[in-house]
């Protein structure tokens, strides 16, 4: 809901649109979103087998859950293909997305937060690359599963000898 809420806080020269993938019928939602002054630039695609793909199809991946998460995978897909992402501060996603070096904060449940990050990285190319590439980087030098193997491994070993 709060990022739907968001494009109400959005300019009207900001010429963003929300894709929306995963379960997202419901009459609540369904009014926000026609309550919108530009209903039109919100697409609900349903659930798709080709979400990471999606999520790099995209300029900016925004996860802005209220309740916290461990590591969102979502998440994980979208920084490893070089999205910048706008996370809420907590939980998983607050750890995995570094504020103002591989994404952007904001507070849980604050629309028009989740707007000034969307106006911030649709204004500036050079940042969202900038953050899109440390995001590649992060996942690739803290949240890689070989590496996670290999730690875990060597901790099991360290624990038997």
């Amino acid at each position: 809901d709060e990022l739907v809420d968001a494009m109400r806080h959005l300019p009207a020269d900001c010429p963003a649109h929300l894709l929306l993938v995963g379960k997202m019928e419901s009459p609540e939602l369904d009014r926000l979103i026609g309550s919108l002054p530009v209903p039109e630039r919100v697409h609900r695609i349903g659930y798709r087998g080709d979400a990471p793909a999606i999520a790099a199809a995209c300029d900016v991946f925004v996860l802005p859950t209220t309740i916290p998460e461990g590591l969102p995978r979502s998440v994980i897909e979208a920084m490893a293909t070089a999205r910048p992402c706008i996370v809420t501060n907590f939980g998983g996603q607050a750890e995995v997305v570094a504020h103002d070096e591989s994404g952007i904060h904001v507070p849980p449940g604050d629309s028009p937060a989740i707007a000034a990050a969307i106006v911030r990285l649709h204004g500036d190319e050079a940042l969202r690359t900038k953050l899109g590439r440390a995001a590649r980087e992060r996942i690739a030098s803290h949240f890689n599963i070989e590496a996670t193997i290999d730690q875990t491994l060597a901790l099991y070993r360290e624990l038997v000898t």
